[in-house]
């Protein structure tokens, strides 16, 4: 749901706070019954592609329920939503976020982005503490898009 942008970051760190899977799981749906519709349309369709068919099937019949929401609620949603901006920088980095944490090497990103003075070495520990390299990449990206356009040029 990240590369489709319709998680955050903060989101994931919200949702990993908690230690149990049904905590972890409880956030998720808070934050997808939070947000619009096609939230929910996305989050059914990564439900099919990881092979939970039955459960999308099920909440198929709960998204019909949503088309009936009245015009007034459904427009100031999206007035709403128009006051809300993502920089473009962000939304790279969350479309590409799959490939960037499977296939990079942080090592030498993460010396040169100190180099910039754009991370610390503390941020170095807290990225090397996670145990494989795809969590390494994950908190790498974490602190990215928290750090600013400049970040991201350098990355």
């Amino acid at each position: 749901m990240m590369t489709r942008c319709m998680l955050s970051s903060d989101d994931r760190r919200n949702i990993e706070q908690y230690a149990r899977q049904v905590e972890q799981n409880q956030a998720l749906l808070d934050i997808i019954i939070d947000r619009n519709r096609s939230t929910f349309r996305v989050f059914m369709d990564a439900l099919r592609e990881s092979g939970y068919d039955d459960i999308a099937e099920l909440l198929s019949c709960d998204l019909e329920d949503l088309e009936d929401i009245k015009e007034d609620t459904r427009t100031a949603q999206i007035e709403g939503l128009s006051a809300w901006t993502v920089p473009l920088y962000k939304v790279r980095l969350q479309k590409n976020y799959v490939d960037i944490i499977s296939t990079i090497k942080h090592d030498s990103i993460v010396d040169h982005l100190i180099s910039c003075e754009l991370l610390t070495i503390d941020d170095r520990q807290t990225i090397e503490a996670c145990a494989a390299q795809t969590g390494k990449n994950r908190k790498l990206m974490d602190q990215l898009l928290h750090c600013g356009r400049n970040a991201i040029q350098n990355f």
